[in-house]
């Protein structure tokens, strides 16, 4: 599947991290997943790692296996992310998502909101924010599942996407 049009992509460029505002997500909780949350991109509906720019996204049981957090580090950067170390993860400078996966079954993001505190999606389920005063995760921490692969930021040229809800408040 190829990635859609140009001129049928949106531009996102946020200068700093997103307000921890889960309005539109926690109106629509089946509508959103965790990776279009920590992204803010209102307009994708349930997004797809390396897929944002398809109009159509697409994942096979067996993509699923062989996801690990090479795979999932290269499908963000196909995405337009740019990996980052612990200590660029700064709100004020740029919006960041904290990546997880579990390797052959799927991954999950955390935002790094302009408070700097974190908040998350898990699936259908409503936003939640992550207490006051966790630390972040380091390289190799594992979350339940979940192994932590790595801070992501959206560059200062943006990213572009795919606007598969016409609207925001498609249902």
């Amino acid at each position: 599947m190829q990635d859609a049009p140009l001129s049928e992509l949106k531009h996102y460029a946020p200068a700093e991290g997103p307000v921890f505002n889960p309005g539109l997500y926690n109106m629509l909780p089946r509508l959103f997943n965790c990776y279009a949350y920590a992204l803010r991109l209102e307009r994708q509906g349930w997004a797809h790692a390396g897929q944002i720019r398809r109009e159509v996204a697409t994942g096979t049981p067996d993509e699923r296996t062989k996801l690990t957090d090479f795979t999932l580090t290269r499908m963000l950067q196909q995405d337009g992310l740019e990996r980052i170390r612990k200590h660029a993860a700064d709100p004020a400078r740029a919006h960041v998502i904290a990546a997880f996966v579990n390797t052959g079954k799927g991954y999950h993001f955390f935002s790094l909101d302009r408070d700097n505190t974190w908040s998350h999606k898990p699936g259908e389920s409503l936003v939640k924010r992550v207490r006051a005063g966790v630390k972040l995760p380091n390289e190799g921490d594992v979350s339940g599942n979940h192994l932590f692969v790595g801070y992501f930021k959206i560059p200062a040229q943006g990213i572009h996407y795919y606007p598969r809800l016409k609207n925001s408040l498609e249902i």
